[in-house]
């Protein structure tokens, strides 16, 4: 339930951030979410090289 308020919050915050701000936010969950299926997930590990990772990591979301 408190996971649910949180995320709820942070929806109800963001609505009013500019397009920049929000293309920033959603390429730092996609590199965050990248890393951590890579490091957390033998399955990802073996689809994503490791310079795939690396290179999502320098570049985000392009």
């Amino acid at each position: 339930m408190l996971r649910t308020l949180l995320y709820w919050s942070s929806l109800m915050r963001s609505q009013w951030h500019s397009r920049e701000k929000l293309e920033q936010l959603q390429s730092e969950k996609f590199r965050r979410l990248v890393w951590k299926a890579y490091n957390e997930s033998p399955f990802h590990r073996r689809l994503y090289s490791h310079e795939m990772v690396e290179k999502v990591n320098a570049e985000g979301l392009v």
